[in-house]
This record gives C-alpha cells, structure tokens and sequence, in this order.
C-alpha cells in the first residue's frame, strides 16, 4: 500500500520511470525480505518443535523396549507379553514407574498388578 501510494506521488509530480521504479524496489524489498526472515524462523521453529517430539518419542520407546526386556528377564516372556499390551497406552512417567515395579515386586502377579495400577493412571 504505502509502495502504491509514493509510486502514485512521484507519477503526479513528474518523477521520471527509472527513479520510480528504483524507489520502488528500495520500498518493497526490505518489506518482502521481512516476511522471507518471518516464514524462515517459523519454519525453523516447526522443524524444531518436530525434532524434540521425535526425541521424546524415540526415548519413550527405548525405555518400553528395556522395561519389556527387564520384566521379561525377572518374571518370564508370558509376564512381558502381558506387560506389552499395557504399555500401549503408557507415556514416560508411567513407564519409569513400572520399571520400578520390575526391581520391587518379588512376583509376575505382583508385579503385573502393579503395572496395572501404572496403566489406570494415565486413564
């Protein structure tokens, strides 16, 4: 708008096209490399952003996976298969506090009641 308005102004007082269009360009390209810097550090931000749920993501499940294969090692593959279909709803806290679970519990029907509470609590 404000590059339309002084284009307009330099038409009216005879300012010769060249001139016109130089100022032009000096008015809109500061402008567009403004929102160029804008898109780029939103994109940055969303990369970011997606980087850091990956991470967290891929945490989660290395600390299923060694929970899995603790609970396996301690009460048998039958108890980590029942585990297994548990953990599908578990985030990080709930998964920390299993793998307690696994050190606590002298039992497989213990310790799978335990990791049951875990479960519930998320829900």
């Amino acid at each position: 708008a404000f590059a339309d308005w002084t284009d307009e102004r330099m038409r009216v007082t005879d300012v010769p096209e060249d001139v016109r269009q130089d100022m032009r360009q000096q008015i809109i390209q500061p402008k567009e490399a403004m929102e160029m810097q804008t898109y780029t550090e939103w994109a940055e931000g969303h990369r970011q952003r997606g980087l850091e749920q990956g991470r967290a993501e891929g945490r989660v499940e290395e600390r299923a996976a060694l929970v899995l294969r603790q609970a396996a090692r301690r009460f048998g593959r039958e108890a980590a298969r029942q585990l297994e279909r548990m953990m599908r709803s578990m985030g990080a806290e709930q998964l920390a506090r299993v793998g307690d679970a696994v050190v606590d519990c002298d039992t497989a029907d213990e310790f799978l009641a335990a990791a049951g509470n875990c479960e519930a609590e998320k829900q």
